[in-house]
């Protein structure tokens, strides 16, 4: 009920006084104790002196680039509608009086939290197409409570509904949008600027309608608030809003152009644009196109202020032109020309492979080459990679330039080798862990031996047994030798497969020694050591050898 009899009271009553019985305007009057400005008047009925938009300044000259003349003028809008609006007096309307902000909590029939509108006539004083270069909203502070108070912080955001200033109230407040500008007010009784350049080019655009602005101040619960002069005051303090725009008569389109693209880029690439108005009202927006391999143009960017845009999922090869056109301020529309720039999707890695190798080799050192190709961009660089015996992978070339090189092998064995290709765009290729060439390396020629023979033989025929081992490539063949006596080696088993055979001594009784060689499937000989590897005596005719039993000779110890 305390809010109807608040409603009751303001009917019967058209003035409020302030303390000590002074009725106050806001256009000067008493001050309190220590040179205070007074509180204005909550309410009052008065009617706003006939205001015209004053020029401050105004010049002309020519447009860089063009023949149109630019006009460039600063000029101060006074307000056309203004007024406050109260929480605890949410169906009044507070249109006539000062404008108040912050939270009053003052007296029995406190005011709650404050909040200001205003509308300023933008339309009539600023050309369409204009470019505004910066626009400031300005308020005179005319009273502070607490009179030395700290800076209240303020946010200032666009209105998008009808209101009046005669019968805006709480309870019927316009819808409002994002806030445009934030700004300090002190407890100094002057001027407080709010930045409202951008909210006063979308007016003027035609982006958004102007149904005014709000003020917005610390509403929280104390005592805490500002007074502005308002549109009705006598005085010259009056809000206003200064816009510097430049403005120039535009009948020619804008040139926009698409920016050279690399000849190949990546699946999701970037396309920019840029462009000038000969006509000097500046570019409102942009439109881009774009074809695949010269088929028909497609629309992809409409009514954009941006000046560069993501193109997602182009196909791999293939071939994309883009061409722009602009709007300007004044509605001059470009046609569209031919092609402005041009690329091709490259999506997919290089291909590489190793070359073949020989099967074999007995050189611990050889040439390893490869080949990459790529369709797109080209390949930036290779890494190539090796395994012993089906080992783990092992990295031998990185980032190389190269399309060959040298291999040194630390050991013999089964090397496996791999390469990819990343190119200039940055795919690369995967390993996939397949061998691409593989080569075995045998450096080392086999060994062999004669197995040790009986001391001495009564027959002229007896086996005689051999073996070898070879670690990489396998035993091709053995030649087998015999000596009789020590006298000259002679062949015996040439290339031979077998490791052992019966040897017929023909020589007659004597010694019979033995030397072994193998060659291995690569070709590696093991060299003769002159040196007989197993001996027997042969005795088969008489007279015959007789064993004798030789005792050790053992020697004292000192």
């Amino acid at each position: 009920m305390r809010a109807a009899a608040r409603v009751v009271m303001v009917a019967a009553v058209v003035v409020l006084a302030v303390p000590g019985g002074a009725v106050l305007g806001q256009d000067g009057g008493p001050t309190g104790a220590g040179g205070e400005t007074a509180e204005p008047a909550r309410i009052i009925e008065r009617e706003a002196p006939a205001r015209e938009a004053e020029v401050l300044e105004e010049g002309g000259s020519a447009q860089a680039g063009t023949s149109q003349a630019a006009v460039s003028t600063v000029v101060a809008i006074p307000a056309e509608a203004d007024a406050y609006i109260a929480s605890e007096w949410p169906n009044q309307n507070f249109g006539d009086g000062a404008l108040y902000l912050g939270y009053d909590l003052t007296g029995e029939n406190y005011f709650g939290a404050q909040r200001m509108l205003l509308y300023f006539d933008v339309l009539t004083y600023v050309p369409d197409g204009a470019v505004i270069n910066s626009a400031t909203m300005r308020l005179r502070l005319s009273f502070s409570s607490p009179g030395d108070d700290a800076p209240m912080g303020t946010y200032l955001r666009r209105l998008c509904s009808m209101w009046s200033e005669e019968d805006v109230t709480w309870s019927r407040e316009p819808a409002w949008r994002e806030v445009r500008e934030e700004a300090d007010v002190g407890s100094d009784l002057g001027w407080y600027d709010w930045h409202v350049t951008d909210l006063v080019q979308g007016w003027v655009d035609g982006t958004f309608a102007n149904h005014g602005m709000e003020v917005i101040g610390d509403e929280a619960v104390q005592e805490r608030e500002r007074a502005f002069y308002s549109r009705e005051t006598s005085t010259s303090l009056y809000p206003r809003l200064v816009v510097d725009y430049t403005y120039a008569p535009d009948t020619e389109p804008p040139e926009v152009t698409v920016d050279d693209l690399p000849a190949y880029v990546d699946r999701d690439f970037e396309v920019s644009w840029s462009g000038v108005d000969p006509g000097g009202s500046g570019i409102a927006s942009y439109d881009v196109q774009y074809r695949v391999d010269g088929g028909p143009w497609a629309t992809w960017i409409v009514d954009s202020t941006e000046s560069s845009a993501d193109f997602a999922a182009g196909q791999d090869g293939k071939f994309y032109e883009f061409r722009a056109r602009g709007e300007d301020q004044a509605g001059n529309v470009e046609d569209y020309g031919p092609p402005e720039s041009s690329t091709t999707v490259d999506a997919q890695p290089p291909s590489t492979t190793v070359d073949p190798l020989p099967a074999h080799t007995t050189d611990a050192s050889f040439v390893v080459s490869w080949t990459g190709d790529d369709d797109g961009v080209g390949i930036d660089y290779y890494d190539v990679r090796y395994r012993l015996n089906g080992g783990a992978w092992v990295y031998w070339q990185r980032q190389t330039l190269a399309t060959s090189a040298t291999f040194n092998a630390l050991q013999d064995g089964v090397y496996d080798f791999e390469a990819r290709a990343v190119d200039e765009l940055g795919h690369v290729e995967d390993f996939e862990g397949v061998v691409e060439a593989s080569i075995t390396v045998d450096t080392e020629p086999p060994t062999s031996s004669v197995d040790p023979l009986a001391s001495v033989t009564g027959n002229t025929s007896f086996t005689v047994s051999w073996s070898g081992t070879d670690a990489t490539a396998g035993i091709e063949y053995y030649d087998v030798r015999y000596r009789f006596n020590n006298g000259p080696w002679m062949s015996w088993l040439p290339q031979t497969l077998v490791t052992e055979a019966s040897f017929s001594a023909d020589e007659g009784d004597g010694i019979y020694g033995f030397e072994v060689r193998a060659v291995d499937e690569f070709g590696l000989e093991e060299a003769f050591t002159g040196e007989a590897e197993a001996s027997i005596i042969v005795d088969a005719v008489a007279p015959f050898l007789e064993a004798e039993a030789w005792l050790p000779l053992v020697v004292n110890s000192p």
